[in-house]
């Protein structure tokens, strides 16, 4: 985040708050599977819009993000996705983590 506030300010164009704070708090919002659903429906329109000249050796390219998050210890959330055996019994947060592979091209 820091990264893109400082390259928008260099360029004297507007820049996001550089606090995530909200954008975590919106993300904690959504549920699971429309994440999903967002990044599938993503994924396809930047692969049906991409052009044969973005193609890498007539190949296309991969985009890889991927992110940690904390999420509370409830029952639901443990039975669902159970803690690391290195974990204190309820830790009160998970650790986790996503990662997404999209196609583009």
């Amino acid at each position: 985040m820091a990264r893109i506030v400082a390259y928008l300010t260099k360029r004297g164009r507007h820049a996001p708050v550089a606090d995530a704070g909200n954008y975590c708090r919106t993300r904690a919002k959504l549920l699971e599977g429309a994440l999903r659903e967002l990044s599938n429906t993503v994924a396809l329109e930047a692969q049906e819009l991409a052009k044969s000249n973005w193609l890498w050796k007539g190949l296309n390219a991969k985009l890889i993000d991927g992110f940690t998050f904390k999420m509370p210890d409830t029952p639901e959330n443990l039975h669902e996705y159970p803690q690391h055996t290195a974990q204190k019994p309820w830790a009160w947060l998970s650790n986790s983590s996503c990662l997404r592979c999209y196609i583009v091209g």
